[in-house]
């Protein structure tokens, strides 16, 4: 698994299945909803 194989998991909206996705089916795309991006950090501790 290379990076550029996994450069999607950082940006979903690069995935190759978004980007074959027309103009109506990319407008049914949910934001917001149910995607946790990664915890924020403050020094050692972690929220999330």
């Amino acid at each position: 698994m290379s990076a550029g194989e996994e450069s999607w998991i950082l940006d979903p909206l690069s995935h190759p299945a978004v980007e074959a996705m027309t103009e109506r089916e990319l407008a049914d795309l949910p934001f917001n909803r149910g995607y946790r991006g990664a915890p924020e950090c403050l020094g050692e501790r972690c929220s999330g």
